[in-house]
């Protein structure tokens, strides 16, 4: 793949991204967190079956798989949207953003603290990317303009 197609389809992934937390404090407006919620999981996993079935050749999960997949499919995904937009109920679209992009800051720091995972350089970089912008976003809030 052309270096120019994967700028495009990267650029493609970070506009639908951003466009998430705008059209989910939009759809707020009518629908109950625990809908949207619900509405997302049911058109998530209808897309992953559909990408299963006419995917290449998947490996049937065991018994004991099922159990972690449907745990992390209820933790990870379901009470993951319905805290997302009942936090953004309660909050803007902006600290919204800001919270999803700190999270691998978070995951780090919790990588370091129970795993013992070392803080690499690459990391750190990472780190800084996402604290900046979260800086930025605070000293607007602040009323805070470049000159």
């Amino acid at each position: 793949m052309k270096d120019r197609t994967v700028i495009l389809r990267l650029l493609g992934v970070c506009l639908v991204w951003g466009a998430n937390y705008v059209a989910s404090a939009y759809l707020l407006r009518e629908f109950s967190p625990i809908f949207l919620s619900y509405s997302r999981l049911c058109v998530t996993s209808l897309f992953l079956i559909a990408v299963a079935t006419f995917g290449r050749k998947l490996k049937r999960p065991t018994r004991s798989e099922w159990v972690l997949l449907i745990w992390a499919g209820l933790f990870g995904t379901l009470c993951n949207q319905f805290f997302y937009f009942e936090g953004l109920q309660h909050s803007t679209v902006g600290n919204a953003s800001l919270i999803i992009a700190l999270s691998p800051v978070a995951t780090m720091l919790l990588a370091r603290l129970f795993l013992g995972e070392a803080i690499t350089v690459p990391k750190l970089s990472g780190a800084e990317d996402r604290a900046g912008s979260f800086r930025a976003q605070k000293l607007s809030d602040l009323g805070y303009e470049r000159s």
